[in-house]
């Protein structure tokens, strides 16, 4: 048998953390834009390109990524570093 006044507590508690909640979330969002407008940020779209990242190409990012991982490999056949990257033509960019 379940006790009535547990029940209703449980229930009572569980609805006012909900809305304590929504009302804090309420506040933060109406706070941050009140502090955007103020301080004038802009708030558009930003678009990243690859060159402005420091990438050129994902492509020629993640083959060079390939041949770093074969060098590393290859360096634990006993050669040295230089000669591994030489023998996979890694490119430093």
């Amino acid at each position: 048998m379940n006790n009535k006044k547990a029940t209703t507590g449980n229930f009572t508690a569980t609805f006012v953390a909900t809305i304590v909640i929504a009302i804090l979330i309420l506040i933060f969002t109406f706070s941050a834009s009140f502090l955007r407008s103020v301080i004038g940020l802009d708030t558009g779209e930003s678009v990243f390109k690859e060159d402005s990242l420091g990438l050129e190409s994902g492509a020629g990012y993640m083959e060079n990524y390939i041949k770093l991982v074969d060098a590393r490999s290859r360096v634990d056949e006993d050669l040295s570093l230089d000669e591994a990257l030489l023998g996979v033509e890694y490119d430093k960019k």
